[in-house]
Parts: C-alpha cells; sequence; structure tokens
C-alpha cells in the first residue's frame, strides 16, 4: 500500500494557527480516521475504526502544529518556572 497526500493538504496546514486535525485515509478497515466537528468547526470528538483506549484516537499524519504557537507556549512555561 502507498500512501499519498493531495498538494491541497499543504495549502490547508500553512492556515494553522495553533494546532490542526485532519481526516486520514486508509488507516482502519473503515478506511478513514477523523476529528468530529461541532457546527461552528471545533472539534468536539475523534471518529476511529480501530476501537481503543486513547484518549484521541487519530492517525499520528492527522494533525499539525504551528512552531510559532508552539515556541510562544513553551517561553511562556518556561518564564512561568
Amino acid at each position: 500500500m502507498t500512501q499519498g497526500t493531495d498538494a491541497g493538504s499543504f495549502i490547508q496546514i500553512r492556515k494553522t494557527k495553533r494546532v490542526s486535525v485532519f481526516p486520514v485515509g486508509m488507516v482502519t478497515k473503515l478506511q478513514l480516521s477523523s476529528p468530529v466537528l461541532n457546527s461552528e468547526g471545533i472539534v468536539v470528538d475523534y471518529y476511529d475504526g480501530y476501537i481503543s483506549n486513547r484518549t484521541f484516537p487519530i492517525d499520528m499524519a492527522g494533525f499539525a502544529v504551528n512552531t510559532g504557537f508552539y515556541r510562544q507556549v513553551r517561553l511562556e512555561a518556561v518564564h512561568a518556572l
């Protein structure tokens, strides 16, 4: 099995201001691992065909973190010590 990424995905990833989650196909028998959004586009749950006790059942290829946001949070945490 070959995994591929649609070039349009990178456009969406670049828009990440903090943390983004994305659907990932071909990872389970049902071929989808995805965040579940409410009507405002906020993640309220995760769907994954693989049943486990994971707090956030999402494929590791299905999220992005803005490095600027990460550095800001990290600096705030260090200064709080």
